[in-house]
């Protein structure tokens, strides 16, 4: 009952069980993650009903046909029983998040290395953090081989017109499927037949549930980690890519390559960390001088802000505190927010005179704004 207790609290309030450091690599590995179970009167926790019962018009239950990779069921690699039933929500997916495991580089690439690995993830979750299964869709291990991860996964995937609520990255629980891949890619690129099988899976989900490759992310993208990895996500372009060519719609370099949210963490520079000190200032944390070096006081700041918004504390910068930290510069009562995006305006080669300071006045107004000017500063 661990997740539907949680599911009481609102969306940004987080289990903060999790200590700040874990959430750097990936929140202990991708196997403790705050989780907020969202409730939904689309949702069902018993099996799915026959398709006599409640027949779905033809255009909703024939999903576009895609080849699907071996994946090994649960029953397959003997998963245990949920602890309760699973969640099916009554809707697509619209979006898919790609995550590492953060555990070693293992030579892990066998049938049955597999099966330790899905057994091992689900022993984590479910004995150690409490969840009623494993925590994200589906697994993939060094070899290039899958398994489900949580139940009914694979079921509702292949009907295409439902999805199981996972645990796998907060405030997307219940509009994400959730893919694990075994290793740590911060510094590393994954192997081939790794990166071969994420391709397909990729492409097979979002065939079934419609969505664009445009829609593919990494956990860094919503929450303040590092996961799925530096090298990993940096190759997210390229895999919208593969994931386009595989599904026969091509993807543009602006699909493939959209703005992201910088990832900040201790000993990085720059302008994007300058600018973030200043709205830590504006968002009260006066404290914290503006240097452009993630310092100790730095990190003694954003976690603070973390633990103010509700937030797991992680002590890092990414897609969940910078859509809370960026505010419109119209209603910036200290100037902490103009005065940064000057920062990035002037590494970005903005002009700073006074056709630069009218243009000011409809820059960074949104968050999307912020998101590329950071980006682009950042580059």
């Amino acid at each position: 009952m661990a997740e539907r207790r949680v599911g009481e609290l609102s969306r940004r309030r987080l289990l903060m069980t999790i200590g700040a450091g874990l959430v750097t690599a990936c929140t202990q590995g991708c196997h403790n993650r705050a989780h907020i179970r969202l409730t939904s009167a689309a949702t069902s926790t018993e099996p799915a009903p026959p398709a006599a019962t409640a027949p779905a018009p033809p255009s909703e239950a024939t999903p576009p046909t895609m080849a699907s990779p071996d994946i090994l069921p649960c029953e397959a690699w003997g998963a245990r029983n949920p602890s309760e039933a699973v969640t099916v929500l009554d809707a697509r997916p619209t979006k898919i998040v790609v995550h590492h495991t953060a555990t070693p580089n293992l030579n892990e690439v066998s049938h049955d290395d597999l099966i330790t690995l899905a057994t091992s993830i689900q022993t984590w979750h479910m004995d150690h953090n409490g969840w009623i299964d494993t925590g994200q869709h589906f697994t993939i291990n060094r070899g290039g081989l899958a398994a489900e991860g949580r139940h009914r996964s694979l079921e509702t995937v292949t009907a295409g017109v439902s999805f199981v609520e996972g645990t796998h990255c907060i405030d997307q629980n219940d509009v994400s499927i959730g893919i694990e891949n075994q290793g740590t890619y911060t510094e590393v690129d994954p192997p081939d037949a790794l990166l071969g099988t994420l391709a397909a899976l990729l492409a097979y989900c979002a065939g079934q549930y419609q969505m664009s490759p445009a829609q593919i992310y990494g956990h860094r993208d919503f929450n303040d980690t590092a996961c799925p990895g530096d090298k990993l996500y940096a190759l997210l372009p390229t895999l919208r890519r593969r994931v386009g060519q595989l599904m026969g719609t091509p993807v543009d370099q602006a699909a493939a390559s959209p703005p992201v949210w910088p990832l900040l963490r201790p000993g990085k520079t720059g302008p994007a960390v300058a600018a973030a000190q200043h709205l830590l200032r504006a968002a009260g944390q006066p404290q914290v001088d503006v240097t452009g070096t993630f310092d100790s006081d730095t990190v003694s700041a954003v976690t603070a802000f973390q633990h103010a918004r509700g937030l797991v504390p992680s002590g890092v910068v990414a897609g969940g505190s910078w859509p809370l930290l960026v505010r419109s510069i119209a209603n910036d009562p200290t100037g902490e927010a103009t005065a940064a995006v000057r920062v990035l305006r002037a590494h970005t080669g903005s002009p700073t005179n006074a056709e630069g300071e009218q243009a000011l006045n409809s820059t960074a107004t949104t968050t999307t704004a912020w998101q590329r000017l950071l980006d682009a500063a950042d580059s």
